[in-house]
């Protein structure tokens, strides 16, 4: 079994320079690969990715399902650390939404909706590019603060980051004890230096899909849904 150790249960000014050539970034990238390394239907893992990415489709579309919720969205839209696309596939669903995309380390074979990205850099984007960012992984990002600065960059003017933190201690993939409230405002605090204001921070929890989601996480495991807007220089 690989393990990696990057920084985990990062705080604020701990994160060090990024450098993509290291062979220690490269098994990063191979253990977050890893989850869909072997997708079948028999396979515990790929069964876990499928009932999640079925319950994440389920619980946005819930959650934008009235108008007054869409406010922050904005065609086009980027779902960092997509995996199968069910997230993609709940924005694309929304009637103020002409294009979502997504974008992973493993998107799997064949798959429409998410193609490869690296979170860290998002690359491949123009500046301004986005008018939401959507994301449900910074857990599994040992760099938190070089993910806001790319999210920064490829979003437009007044664009949103949208931000959903699930209170979950460490797993064999994640970076950040997110059961933990001070590396929740800790993670917060890097995006907001990254230039982004903090419009809502809003828990949630009680519907029945993402109960699902949450399970197998720490007992009282809830999620926080967090609102930024990039902020103009």
């Amino acid at each position: 079994m690989l393990v990696v150790t990057l920084i985990p249960n990062t705080v604020v000014g701990d994160e060090p320079d990024l450098v993509l050539e290291t062979e220690e970034y490269a098994s990063y990238q191979r253990q977050q690969a890893s989850k869909l390394g072997n997708f079948t239907k028999s396979d515990p893992m790929s069964r876990w990715i499928i009932r999640f990415d079925d319950g994440a489709e389920k619980y946005l579309k819930h959650r934008f399902r009235e108008p007054e919720s869409r406010a922050n969205v904005s065609s086009p839209v980027l779902v960092v650390g997509a995996r199968l696309g069910g997230e993609v596939r709940a924005f694309q669903s929304l009637p103020n939404v002409e294009l979502a995309i997504g974008v992973d380390l493993n998107p799997g074979a064949n798959n429409p909706n998410v193609f490869f990205g690296d979170a860290h850099t998002l690359a491949q984007f123009k500046s301004g590019t986005f008018g939401t960012l959507y994301t449900n992984v910074l857990d599994h990002l040992p760099y938190i603060s070089r993910f806001a600065s790319a999210a920064h960059r490829v979003l437009k003017a007044n664009g949103t980051l949208l931000v959903d933190i699930v209170h979950a201690g460490l797993d064999h993939w994640s970076f950040h004890n997110f059961a933990s409230k001070a590396v929740r405002a800790s993670a917060l605090e890097n995006i907001t230096q990254a230039g982004f204001d903090l419009e809502s921070e809003r828990p949630h929890g009680g519907i029945s899909y993402l109960r699902a989601l949450t399970k197998v996480n720490d007992k009282g495991s809830g999620l926080t849904q967090y609102v930024l807007v990039k902020r103009l220089a």
